[in-house]
């Protein structure tokens, strides 16, 4: 399948088209982005389903989904059952990356009214006259499931490749030294394996972890990505590009990890340094604030707005564009599902390498949510990949106290 490839700049109030449009629609340029008003048209037709369509706000984008959450569910419920139809036969191609159930989108914009589409990632993506030259098989551009009620869904072909987002060889600023004499061993801060310390990420984030202890107080843990502290038992430090000794220390063990999560646990020969619970972005309470996702898919409904803070780009927001995807990252073997995918607000980058480890974070009815572990990103856009937290809890064995679980079931 072709694509139009049409670019838009992006404003922080606005989304502007290069490009003209066809006769016969509008542009109106207003505070959520482009409104395209169709003229002289009573019908809708396949090509076109909807008269007027815009580029909602995260906001605009949750509170649709609530109004239309009956209609949304039905919608994904029937997209799903499609994608089974053809899941296994696709996932074969050497070219696809990605299969995924998500919402219809232009120039890489979420657009309203909402509708889901079944969405393939390949690593190249030719043209309709290419493919039949090199006698590739096209995407069909519709799919159904088999069940006498389901109804036919558009299939989006989009060029995407994923890659870990860790660090290699890059110098540290100034802050970023700095950060490193802190005797706080807290969230956002660099880590790296004492195998490979010029390889380095994010320490998510210090939780707590077990039973409490004589004193009453429930011991803290680390948790990150298994790609950047290595397999247990290996010892984590901070990562190459100071000279102190307190940033050469090492301070933690892998005490378990699965692909792509691991716990780290403080080694009592640390000296002064110490685990923190929170994140160290200076934003947020580092507190008791947070509350962590039990749920291993992310379900939440009215939820698209969400931030997160890594030891590379710090604190950036981004909306989440797919709640449950199955990809290939580049340096795996394994494959992913149930993956959580998030855009940058705006043009800012959401992250970049060295983020991996990161934890994804959700405002939900005035309480900040862990719903998942960043570890992967895109390598040509402004796309960040995260397990679901729920996952990370089930694959580690966590015990975090249940007055701090949160369930969007």
């Amino acid at each position: 399948m072709a694509d139009t490839g049409r670019s838009v700049t992006k404003t922080a109030g606005s989304v502007r088209s290069k490009v003209e449009r066809p006769a016969g629609q509008v542009a109106h340029t207003a505070a959520q982005g482009i409104v395209l008003h169709v003229e002289g048209v009573g019908l809708a037709t396949p090509a076109r389903p909807f008269l007027v369509e815009f580029f909602p706000t995260p906001e605009q984008v949750a509170a649709e989904e609530i109004a239309r959450s009956r209609e949304l569910a039905f919608q994904e419920r029937n997209a799903r059952r499609a994608l089974a139809t053809v899941d296994d036969k696709w996932w074969k191609r050497r070219n696809v990356v990605g299969l995924s159930v998500t919402y219809r989108t232009k120039f890489g914009e979420t657009v309203s009214p909402l509708q889901y589409v079944v969405q393939v990632d390949v690593q190249r993506k030719y043209g309709e006259d290419v493919l039949r030259m090199k006698r590739v098989t096209i995407f069909s551009k519709e799919i159904c499931g088999h069940g006498k009620r389901d109804l036919p869904v558009c299939v989006k072909v989009r060029e995407m490749r994923y890659v870990r987002a860790i660090a290699s060889g890059i110098t540290l600023s100034t802050a970023e030294k700095r950060a490193l004499t802190s005797s706080v061993i807290q969230g956002g801060i660099q880590i790296a394996s004492t195998s490979n310390p010029d390889e380095w990420g994010t320490l998510g984030i210090c939780l707590p972890h077990g039973d409490p202890g004589s004193d009453g107080i429930v011991p803290l843990v680390g948790i990150s990505n298994e790609h950047v502290t290595g397999e247990s038992p290996a010892q984590i430090r901070n990562p190459s590009g100071t000279s102190t000794a307190l940033g050469n220390e090492v301070f933690g063990k892998v005490l378990l990890s699965s692909i792509d999560q691991s716990l780290i646990e403080r080694l009592t020969t640390s000296g002064n340094r110490f685990f923190q619970e929170g994140l160290q972005d200076g934003i947020h309470n580092p507190g008791t604030d947070l509350l962590f996702m039990k749920d291993r898919v992310f379900e939440g409904r009215g939820i698209s707005s969400v931030w997160k803070f890594g030891a590379r780009t710090g604190y950036t927001t981004g909306t989440i564009v797919q709640k449950s995807g199955k990809i290939r990252v580049r340096g795996f073997v394994n494959d992913f599902v149930d993956v959580i995918t998030f855009k940058g607000s705006s043009d800012n980058l959401v992250l970049d390498g060295g983020d991996s480890g990161s934890v994804l974070v959700a405002e939900v009815d005035g309480k900040n949510v862990v719903i998942g572990l960043v570890f992967a990103q895109t390598d040509t856009t402004n796309y960040g990949i995260a397990l679901p937290f729920g996952r990370v809890i089930h694959q580690l064995s966590l015990k975090i106290p249940s007055s701090r679980l949160h369930t969007f079931k």
